[in-house]
Formats: structure tokens, C-alpha cells, sequence
């Protein structure tokens, strides 16, 4: 039995192939090994469209290289004005002038920050850092504390209640910025 030959033509230049069982064969393999890849690759999980996410692993260490046993938390970043910010909107801003609203956000001091983080520790933050700089976005050039604050997920704190406690204590309730980092291992160990 004669073998059936394909002809293709690509730019003038003819191709002759054997049409057979081993060329179906290396047609399905080839066919198979692109689209797989691809079909994994391109996989989107609905739950994940349009989130950005990053797992991190932390984890607390002794001098002999053990480590504690991690859960899952939640590490929150976000910015709050320092007693400093008004003044400093203030002068930036003379021309325009700032909004009562404004006035309102911006002003704050020593004791609302500590107050604040005492509330945070009470909702079972883990920890948190505050490190005061200089930073721009919506308005001036301003001096501001940025925080970062560690939440196990066992506690059930949520970015909700995160702005909750926000307007709470620096009297905004819009325009809050929040990034959140999912850290798949953590110090935290829940009792």
C-alpha cells in the first residue's frame, strides 16, 4: 500500500510529507506540548484577577538556625500624618490653601499616634513599625510616619477594621491608601 504525500506551499517553496500514523503521532505530540504549557500558563484563577499578590516567607530564627513555627498573616502598609505634616502642607500649599477637611486629616501628635498603636495591639496585631520621612502623593511634600503592621491571620483583623480604627484616630474616612502583603509563614504562633 502506497503512503499518501501532503503537499505545502509556503512562499513559493513546496513541501512533500508522508500523511500516516507516525506523522499523527508527531503532530499530536507537538500540537500537545504547546498547548499544555500554554493552557497551564495562561490559567487564571477568578479569585486572583486583578489582585496583586506576593507571598513572602518570615520567620524567626535562634543562633543555631531553628526556627519558630510560621503561620499565616497579613503584613498592612499604609502612611499617617505627624505633628509636623500641617506645617508643612501649610507652607507647600500657601497659595491654594488647604480645605477645613484637610486641616482635619493632617492634624494630628504624639499622643493619637501612640493611642493608635496601643489600639492596633489590642486587635492582635502582631507588631508594627513606624518610621517617619518625607514623602509626596495627594498634596505637598510632607513629613509623615509610614507603618507597617504584621496581623496574624488567626486574629480575623481585617483592612476593614484597619480603617475603622484609621478614621478613628486621624479623622479620614476616603483616600486612604493600604498595601497588603500576604506572608505565607510568619513568627506569630497562634494559642
Amino acid at each position: 500500500m502506497a503512503e499518501q504525500a501532503a503537499d505545502l506551499e509556503i512562499m513559493g517553496q513546496k513541501l512533500k510529507f508522508p500523511v500516516n500514523g507516525w506523522f499523527a503521532l508527531v503532530a499530536s505530540i507537538l500540537v500537545l506540548g504547546i498547548s499544555i504549557p500554554y493552557t497551564i500558563g495562561t490559567y487564571k484563577n477568578p479569585d486572583l484577577i486583578n489582585k496583586s499578590i506576593a507571598i513572602i516567607k518570615g520567620a524567626t530564627y535562634d543562633s543555631e538556625g531553628r526556627s519558630t513555627e510560621p503561620t499565616k498573616a497579613t503584613i498592612f502598609e499604609f502612611w499617617t500624618p505627624d505633628k509636623e505634616t500641617i506645617r508643612d502642607l501649610e507652607q507647600s500649599q500657601s497659595q491654594t490653601g488647604l480645605t477645613k477637611e484637610q486641616r482635619q486629616w493632617y492634624s494630628t501628635d504624639d499622643e493619637t499616634l501612640k493611642k493608635f498603636a496601643k489600639a492596633l495591639r489590642a486587635q492582635g496585631v502582631q507588631g508594627y513599625t513606624r518610621q517617619l520621612g518625607w514623602g509626596e502623593g495627594t498634596t505637598g511634600l510632607k513629613r509623615g510616619w509610614t507603618w507597617r503592621v504584621t496581623v496574624p491571620t488567626s486574629t480575623g483583623f481585617t483592612r476593614n477594621e484597619l480603617l475603622t480604627l484609621y478614621k478613628q484616630y486621624f479623622l479620614r474616612d476616603k483616600g486612604i491608601y493600604i498595601e497588603e502583603i500576604r506572608l505565607g509563614e510568619t513568627l506569630f504562633k497562634a494559642e
